[in-house]
């Protein structure tokens, strides 16, 4: 095999197969609408906004704890179950996507706890956007 045609970068990460990620994404409905992935699932965050703590989420101690218990009952509610055994059952990688990439490092963190290997994006959202650009 090729090193163009191997879907893994390296033996730390899973091969993603021929099988599409998954792309969630936290950002609000109205960004949703915006603009997002084709294909990717919507789940709107609660107080996420791309001026949480002045930009800097981790550098808000108390900005990192409400965004962490928001995405942790987001994954512990009953649709969130559901969704994260499906995922676990379908062995679909996992992007997580937020306004800068701050939340979404908080989302991989929490599937990895619950046993689903999640990815996030350098930069979220316009990080992504201004490579496709």
């Amino acid at each position: 095999m090729s090193a163009s045609s191997d879907v893994r970068c390296c033996f730390l990460h899973p091969s993603l197969g021929t099988a599409n990620p998954l792309v969630i994404d936290l950002r609000s409905k109205e960004a949703f609408r915006t603009l997002h992935i084709p294909g990717s699932l919507n789940l709107p965050l609660s107080g996420l906004t791309p001026t949480l703590a002045d930009g800097d989420l981790f550098g808000d101690p108390e900005a990192v704890h409400m965004t962490w218990n928001a995405i942790q009952g987001l994954f512990s509610a009953s649709q969130g179950l559901q969704l994260v055994e499906s995922i676990k059952r379908s062995r679909r990688a996992v992007v997580v996507l937020c306004y800068d990439g701050d939340a979404s490092r908080l989302g991989t963190s929490i599937l990895r706890q619950k046993g689903v290997e999640g990815f996030s994006v350098k930069r979220g959202f316009e990080g992504l956007i201004a490579v496709m650009v």
